[in-house]
């Protein structure tokens, strides 16, 4: 599951043009790209230029 205190704790920091950017992202992603492990992760990381 999400760890929402600390997701909050995360995004109290950015700015509010940041913090939409997050949300956009988030409904961009498909769930099941997050369900099937780390090729999912992997997949959503290079499709979204993220590092990590």
């Amino acid at each position: 599951g999400v760890d929402v205190p600390a997701l909050a704790d995360r995004l109290r920091g950015l700015r509010p043009s940041h913090l939409l950017a997050v949300l956009d992202l988030a409904e961009s992603i498909d769930e099941t790209a997050l369900e099937d492990g780390a090729d999912g992760r992997e997949r959503v990381r290079q499709r979204f230029g993220l590092s990590g």
